[in-house]
């Protein structure tokens, strides 16, 4: 099978125009449904399912026998959060978004052609060919397919939207592998900024699983499916600035079967694990776990490997995550001077499912992380002891401060790396002390 060979322009001026036409298509169901709460009924779609603030509505397709869907919800987000979140356009970047989204059921993906990226003036700005590969259910088997994908940012009455659409497209220099099935669907997210701060979501679909998975079953479970990985949507940015940090080195060398004290707590564990981002150590209690895309895709005619790890990190870290930061996060040992890279399940798609190059911070070229410059809007802590949180906070104040008073005046020969990590730690502690002090006051008015 040879790599995947790029469209013309003549092909890709049809896709562009057909990706085009789904999310006019997308953002006028969303408007409508916005202006017209009953709209959806008018069109023929019941609703199927009200679930933790997400609604579900399916109809019947005229030439299939898989029902079309639109879901309905809401993100504690801000619209440029998720235009950072959901933002891909090389294959790691694509890769990490589809692990976050779709955690378990993701195999692998692959950005195959750019033909337009993000401007100043659009920023969501992309249009290009991209491939997955999904474990739609554990008793079928894995499904892949190659789409179009097209974003970006529109103003529809007046409030700032962002669309993001998907079809399935005939790529016969990328056929489906052995033991996978080649799925087509056609989707639509549309974004749309309310004045409370949060925003709306509308997703707009109609997926065929191909193969032999029954309509029945499929139909029942779609709409669950979509709902649960779109909760993700509210987290997405700080999650994707945790995974594509690089890790932080251990402290120490630590025994897995001792009792360690919880960086965050206090409380002496046995069941601990390492933060990956600060390298601490955190109680079951005070770690989240957070899916990431390892470096090699699993392959397909296997079921011992899966290409997604667990990573854990503290929730002083986590909660860390939505603070602004001007400063790139990097904890890269100076002993370790590689960088992963993918291989894909076939020699011969080796070319199309490579991981694009990192910058010098260790990021993929444009990543967020590459550009921390976006100002978040909020604070979201989690709940827990203040008391603690403080103690926390002044421990690492006082760590920094003391680390700062012995650095030496000739900095020559010491790691570049090291020093941007406490520069980074320097600010973060900053950070995390201003929002406790403007919580404090708001509690004490």
């Amino acid at each position: 099978m040879d790599a995947f060979l790029p469209l013309p322009a003549t092909d890709l001026a049809l896709h562009r125009s057909s990706t085009q036409a789904i999310a006019a298509r997308a953002t006028a169901t969303a408007q409508n449904q916005r202006r017209h709460p009953t709209y959806l009924n008018s069109q023929g779609y019941k609703l199927t399912m009200t679930k933790h603030g997400f609604q579900a509505f399916q109809r019947t397709c005229p030439n299939s026998s898989f029902m079309e869907f639109v879901i309905l919800g809401h993100c504690d987000a801000s619209l440029d959060e998720i235009a950072e979140g959901l933002y891909a356009s090389t294959t790691q970047a694509h890769r990490t978004v589809q692990a976050l989204l779709y955690k378990h059921s993701f195999l692998d993906g692959a950005v195959l052609q750019v033909a337009d990226t993000k401007t100043l003036q659009d920023p969501f700005r992309w249009f290009g060919i991209k491939y997955a590969r999904l474990q739609l259910h554990a008793m079928f088997q894995p499904r892949d397919t190659v789409y179009a994908e097209l974003s970006g940012t529109t103003v529809e009455d007046g409030v700032r939207t962002l669309y993001q659409v998907r079809h399935s497209i005939e790529a016969d220099a990328f056929p489906p592998l052995h033991n996978v099935v080649r799925f087509t669907y056609e989707m639509g997210w549309v974004f749309s900024e309310l004045p409370s701060g949060r925003v709306q979501f509308s997703i707009v679909g109609h997926l065929n699983p191909q193969g032999k998975i029954p309509p029945w079953f499929f139909n029942k479970r779609t709409a669950q499916k979509h709902a649960l990985n779109a909760a993700t949507f509210s987290d997405i940015a700080r999650l994707r600035r945790l995974v594509e940090a690089p890790p932080a080195p251990q402290h120490r060398a630590r025994d897995p079967a001792s009792s360690q004290p919880c960086h965050v707590c206090s409380t002496q564990c046995k069941r601990w694990r390492s933060c990956r981002f600060c390298g601490h150590v955190a109680c079951k209690k005070c770690t989240v776990v957070v899916p990431q895309p390892v470096a090699i895709a699993r392959s397909v005619t296997s079921d011992s490997s899966h290409p997604i790890e667990k990573a854990a990190y503290c929730k002083a870290c986590f909660t860390a995550s939505r603070l602004p930061s001007q400063t790139n996060i990097s904890w890269k040992s100076p002993d370790d001077e590689t960088r992963r890279t993918s291989s894909s399940t076939q020699e011969s798609m080796d070319v199309a499912l490579t991981l694009q190059d990192y910058d010098a911070n260790g990021f993929a070229s444009d990543s967020p992380l590459s550009d921390i410059s976006l100002l978040l809007e909020s604070y979201r802590g989690w709940h827990g002891d203040t008391a603690m949180t403080n103690q926390v906070v002044q421990e690492a104040l006082a760590h920094v401060s003391a680390s700062s008073a012995v650095a030496p005046t000739n900095t020559a020969g010491v790691d570049p790396s090291f020093m941007a990590s406490l520069e980074y730690q320097r600010r973060l502690v900053a950070e995390i002390q201003k929002s406790l002090a403007a919580q404090h006051s708001q509690a004490s008015v």
